[in-house]
């Protein structure tokens, strides 16, 4: 490979990092809040699982996610389980990072589910064939921490070619706890970078559970997802 050629890439590299991801509402896509059911605990974050394709985020290839009982999904080990809400960007260690948060804030799946046994809140599952495939992460009727009869329904979609949609049915307001706030958006593994969807950035803010307020955000990368996923190793190589 040329030092052109090189540079040009690296070029390319720098300036999607930067601008890595759009985010829209798009009419209400939710999907199926079933699944392999992950038996959580308050404040606990579990994983690996596997993807079940190769996902790029933020110009990185992942094939196994993690999902943080508080409402986001994540691609790096020993992430911060903390449960009270802040602003991104943040390097700070208490902010999970390189994750997406859907939203993040004190959800409680440790408690008694309904029905009662087993617990039953958050789910994972994979659906369809290459070059279409897709994974879902749900969190179905989750009771949030102090505040039990207010629930969380909610869900990210990884898809294949690096898109990210996440969708709400219900996000209810806790206001006697960590002051009700919630943040939703991207956060890339430095804690140097974030996309937020508007006003949603450890805000008080609330989605109603009917179906004419349902709502689904999508991420979409401002690059070719090969780009910063697959010739990195290129230029390591070369």
């Amino acid at each position: 490979m040329s030092k052109l050629i090189k540079i040009l890439i690296l070029f390319v590299w720098s300036y999607v990092n930067a601008q890595a991801y759009t985010v829209s509402q798009i009419p209400f896509s939710g999907k199926p809040l079933t699944g392999t059911l992950v038996y959580a605990t308050d404040d606990a974050v579990y994983g690996p699982f596997n993807i079940s394709f190769n996902f790029c985020f933020w110009g990185n290839q992942y094939t196994q996610f993690y999902i943080g009982s508080n409402g986001w999904v994540g691609f790096s080990a020993g992430q911060s389980p903390s449960f009270t809400s802040f602003t991104i960007p943040s390097t700070a260690v208490n902010i999970p990072k390189n994750c997406i948060m859907g939203p993040w804030y004190d959800i409680h799946p440790g408690v008694v589910g309904n029905p009662a046994t087993p617990i039953q809140y958050i789910y994972y599952q994979s659906y369809g064939v290459a070059p279409n495939r897709y994974m879902v992460v749900s969190w179905n009727n989750a009771p949030l921490f102090q505040c039990l009869t207010l629930r969380a329904t909610q869900q990210i979609v990884l898809y294949e070619d690096g898109t990210i949609e996440n969708s709400i049915i219900e996000k209810r307001l806790c206001a006697s706890w960590a002051g009700g706030t919630a943040t939703q958006g991207l956060h890339n593994i430095t804690g140097t970078q974030a996309i937020v969807v508007a006003g949603r950035n450890s805000t008080q803010w609330t989605v109603t559970n009917l179906p004419q307020f349902w709502e689904t955000w999508k991420y979409t990368p401002n690059y070719p997802i090969f780009v910063p996923c697959c010739t990195i190793a290129t230029l390591n190589s070369n």
